[in-house]
């Protein structure tokens, strides 16, 4: 009984910590001029996401969600469409965050380096492309509001020349995201592997 509590609150340490490093993140990152913003939270989500699990993943995503309400391409839409804004920016990382949960859990039962390689990478790749498959619901708002979106470039465009223009706007923000979590996939091991070993003590 007393390690199931010893257990219960170091989840919730953990979570919390991570929580406070997934918030400071977002919030510096929102302040990145770039089109959509560089998310600097996906590493923190992955190392939530291998340490506490799928819940743990997608709360860590749902936090990264939250701070990203107050960027202005998402108050923009807030005012064209609640349910989508908070679709967009909830799903986007919430899904990212409970996917890489289940990736190392599945795959770490084989191959633990493996797992965070494969989370670590599929994390941005479903960021950004919940991202991407959000707003091309919202053609109709980006093309008539400019100022909401993505500046007076998609004024007057059609949806596949808009679809076009946001993968290309989006693009850089994705690579440096992928490559981020890729470069850093082998510290996030390291990290993980000391942390189950000291709770394993």
């Amino acid at each position: 009984m007393e390690r199931k509590a010893r257990g219960k609150v170091l989840y919730l340490a953990q979570l919390g910590l991570l929580l406070a490093v997934v918030v400071v993140l977002q919030y510096i990152g929102n302040f990145i001029p770039v089109v959509a913003g560089i998310n600097l939270t996906l590493i923190p989500i992955v190392v939530g996401a291998a340490l506490l699990g799928p819940t743990g993943g997608l709360i860590l995503g749902l936090a990264c969600g939250l701070m990203t309400l107050f960027t202005p391409m998402a108050q923009g839409i807030m005012g064209y469409s609640p349910i989508m804004a908070l679709l967009i920016c909830f799903g986007k990382t919430g899904l990212a965050g409970y996917a890489a949960g289940w990736l190392y859990k599945w795959i770490s039962k084989k191959n633990p380096f493996a797992a965070i390689v494969t989370a670590s990478v599929a994390t941005p790749i479903i960021n950004t492309g919940f991202f991407v498959a959000g707003c091309s619901l919202l053609v109709d708002y980006f093309v008539s509001n400019p100022e909401g979106g993505f500046g007076v470039v998609a004024e007057g465009t059609s949806m596949g020349a808009f679809f076009a223009m946001i993968c290309v706007m989006i693009a850089p923000n994705f690579i440096i995201e992928f490559l981020a979590n890729a470069i850093a996939s082998a510290a996030i091991f390291q990290v993980v592997k000391v942390v189950e070993k000291s709770l394993r003590k």
